[in-house]
């Protein structure tokens, strides 16, 4: 499977002659143009295997129990507090129910599984370009806990992922981000919010469609709770870095 590391790098690095010009291939070719497919070897030449997404497989709805039940089992496995019940977010009662479909957190599973979730694909382009000999850094971007109201946010859900014109997840209190050169790149969506010093205010203005708080709220039945539309001028993108801290 590590294969697939190698031959990401090395097919978008060879004749590259500076590491800033390995790297610009590496994301722009593989990572920025979300098509990446892992590989095998057939009699020796490397072929296309499969589409390698993020949040890109459908899954079955979740087994057949009653809404009490399913929060029930959710919240004694992930330990959830009494005011935050995953399952009011559809996608995150069907993502625990089927785990065996998404890997979490590592490139192996990633590859394993051809879907993963944003630290998958942080750790995925961190080995990509490490094989190269670039050296990057895991980067984190997380909601203010310590704000009143705002602790969860919406990735814009016309947004592309890898391999999937629209991501199965969208609801989030953090996202995972690689660093390099100071400047912090998104491989799970294929773009770059630019400097780190202004990276927060781009991340709200480039991929976010909402923030707001995720405990259920009778007033909205589709069960976001008091999610606020972030970018019409109720928040100010100045705000960033109060709404949004590095990890």
């Amino acid at each position: 499977m590590y294969h697939t590391v190698v031959h990401t790098g090395c097919a978008a690095a060879k004749w590259q002659t500076t590491e800033a010009m390995a790297f610009n291939a590496i994301w722009a070719t593989k990572f920025a143009s979300l098509n990446i497919y892992s590989v095998k070897c057939d009699n020796g030449a490397v072929v296309d295997n499969a589409l390698l997404t993020y949040y890109g497989k459908e899954v079955e709805a979740v087994p057949p129990k009653t809404k009490q039940e399913i929060e029930a089992d959710i919240k004694k496995v992930l330990e959830i507090p009494e005011n935050l019940i995953p399952c009011q977010f559809p996608s995150l009662a069907r993502r625990y129910y089927d785990n065996s479909t998404y890997n979490t957190a590592i490139t192996k599973g990633l590859l394993a599984k051809t879907d993963g979730a944003c630290d998958a694909w942080q750790n995925f382009m961190i080995d990509v370009l490490g094989v190269q000999g670039i050296m990057a850094s895991n980067l984190g971007i997380l909601v203010n806990q310590g704000i009143q109201d705002v602790n969860v946010f919406r990735v814009k859900s016309s947004a592309g992922g890898q391999g999937t014109a629209n991501p199965k997840e969208s609801i989030w209190k953090g996202h995972a981000l690689v660093e390099y050169n100071g400047i912090v790149y998104d491989p799970s969506y294929g773009v770059s919010y630019g400097a780190k010093s202004g990276a927060r205010e781009q991340f709200m203005r480039t991929s976010l469609e909402s923030v707001g708080k995720s405990t259920p709220d009778p007033g909205y039945p589709q069960g976001y709770g008091l999610v606020y539309e972030a970018l019409v001028g109720l928040l100010d993108y100045n705000l960033a870095n109060t709404y949004f801290l590095w990890v």
